[in-house]
């Protein structure tokens, strides 16, 4: 994966259209080579503004092609132009359409990121009929399923190392910038979920309902709790009836998670968070008591408790094969992981990391 920048594209929907009026200039841009922390830098020096008055939605990959939005507020509109950070560089953006809004652009705001991604020189013969059958069982299986929505290595910086540096600064008291403190506690949350959802993953209910969770309405942030449907005569008809209740509930639930209606909203831990006593607390607890430094941490930082879809649905996942390639075009929910879903069909190694 990503030998060439070429190789890893992404494109964002904003899944909203600029009103065409306001006090903000919006602008897609084509990035290369980039984070998007950088041409957020960059766009404030060329619109004559200050970093905090440029919005974007979401962070996209550095070794890759991406498009996405950006907002300056009260800035002069700028011609699409393109700009080299050096001319012995691929380092890049430029700016291909630009509208007013009212609004500054948000984290979260855009809808999802369409992906095509190319992997060179896949080992296995992908002209084998039987290598193409199973392949294409996986293919159908996350299209049908879903696949686990783990954070990808991204969330944890170069080798990992926001974790340790959000441990040494919110438990000494130590100050950062702005930038610097939302990464670190995107590392903590994003550990402590990836492995909650490990642990339900190891016993496959992961996408099953369990007592005590809360679900997540597809294609949204909205989540609600399980309303108890043990009624008061099932308690006064005895045990059975009740277990029966509990029993009818959890195959109501399974049927919605099972049509991709809803799934399970797992947590991001924050500070001060009681987990239930009924099984999904368990998880909950199990990973607070072996991590305690890590919720100290989030207790030092005063950040609400928040939820993420344990699960992840492309809208659509389509592959060909190319010589030895395989080229996947698919559209994931924002926030979402290309990598995690691509963990999940193949062995891959990432030339961006060498």
């Amino acid at each position: 994966m990503r030998s060439e920048l070429a190789d890893f594209k992404v494109t964002e929907k904003l899944g909203f259209v600029p009103s065409g009026s306001g006090q903000h200039i919006y602008y897609r841009i084509n990035k290369v080579g980039m984070t998007t922390l950088q041409v957020r830098d960059a766009l404030a020096k060329h619109a004559n503004c200050a970093a905090r008055d440029i919005g974007y939605a979401g962070l996209k990959d550095k070794h890759a092609h991406t498009q996405q939005w950006f907002s300056a507020q009260g800035a002069i509109p700028l011609t699409n132009s393109t700009f080299k950070i050096a001319e012995d560089s691929p380092a890049q953006w430029q700016i291909v359409e630009s509208q007013l809004h009212r609004k500054k652009l948000t984290r979260g705001a855009h809808k999802g990121n369409v992906f095509c991604l190319r992997l060179r020189a896949v080992d296995a013969d992908i002209t084998d009929a039987h290598v193409l059958k199973l392949f294409s069982e996986r293919v159908d299986c996350i299209r049908s399923n879903g696949f686990p929505n783990y954070f990808g290595d991204q969330r944890f910086g170069y080798h990992g190392l926001n974790l340790n540096r959000a441990i040494d600064t919110f438990i000494s008291g130590r100050r950062a910038s702005r930038d610097k403190r939302g990464l670190y506690l995107s590392a903590l949350r994003g550990f402590l979920f990836n492995e909650l959802l490990k642990l339900r993953v190891a016993q496959g209910n992961w996408s099953r309902y369990c007592e005590g969770d809360l679900l997540m309405l597809n294609g949204t942030n909205s989540f609600f709790k399980v309303t108890d449907q043990a009624s008061e005569q099932s308690l006064e008809s005895g045990q059975a009836g009740y277990q029966q209740d509990q029993q009818d509930q959890q195959a109501e639930m399974n049927g919605r998670l099972d049509a991709g209606d809803v799934h399970v909203a797992g947590l991001l831990f924050g500070s001060h968070y009681e987990a239930s006593a009924v099984l999904a607390g368990t998880y909950e607890r199990q990973l607070a008591e072996q991590y305690p430094e890590l919720i100290e941490c989030l207790n030092a930082a005063d950040i609400k408790p928040a939820r993420r879809a344990f699960r992840a649905i492309p809208a659509f996942l389509d592959w060909a094969h190319e010589g030895q390639d395989i080229v996947l075009d698919f559209e994931l929910p924002t926030g979402s992981y290309a990598t995690m879903l691509l963990r999940e069909l193949l062995h891959y190694r990432d030339s961006s990391a060498r």
